[in-house]
């Protein structure tokens, strides 16, 4: 899948490419400093590049671009299930520039991570969110992810693709 999918004049949800690094970087900033977490992010633009655009990727990416600027990123890896046998697309991070927000870009982001997930045989999506983050879960549910318990006080969400 290496279309591209117009959502707007001048916007798209896209893989990402290495001239992208930079902007995800601060995405992924955002979403921590949004987060309140004691988290500091120690990543640099070129560890970055090497994690995710090398040979060997560890993970992939796709980002929303309104008017050639890149406003939003979803990061995921292949995740598995032992314990029900089926491989899922487990979502790192999904994040949105400041500006940006309530403008329907993470859900298409989320669209766009479904068609992959779908595409390449995995039946569901998970990720975990803060439990203490209510506009996350809000979101998550509208977009009909279910939440389930789960240690460290945080919320497995799991979304059986149709």
């Amino acid at each position: 899948m290496n279309e591209i999918h117009p959502t707007g004049e001048s916007d798209s949800v896209r893989w990402a490419q290495m001239g992208d690094a930079e902007a995800i970087l601060s995405l992924t900033n955002e979403l921590i400093i949004a987060s309140n977490s004691k988290f500091e992010n120690k990543l640099t633009v070129s560890a970055l590049r090497e994690n995710l655009f090398s040979c060997s990727p560890k993970a992939e990416v796709i980002v929303y671009e309104s008017e050639g600027e890149v406003v939003g990123c979803l990061i995921f890896t292949r995740g598995y299930g032992p314990w029900m046998s089926i491989s899922s697309m487990m979502i790192n991070a999904i994040s949105v520039s400041n500006k940006n927000k309530n403008k329907g870009i993470g859900s298409r982001l989320l669209k766009f991570a479904e068609s992959i997930a779908h595409e390449r045989g995995w039946p569901r999506l998970e990720l975990y969110t803060d439990s203490n983050y209510p506009k996350s879960k809000e979101f998550y549910e509208r977009l009909g992810f279910t939440f389930y318990e789960v240690s460290y006080g945080k919320k497995l969400v799991l979304n059986p693709l149709k």
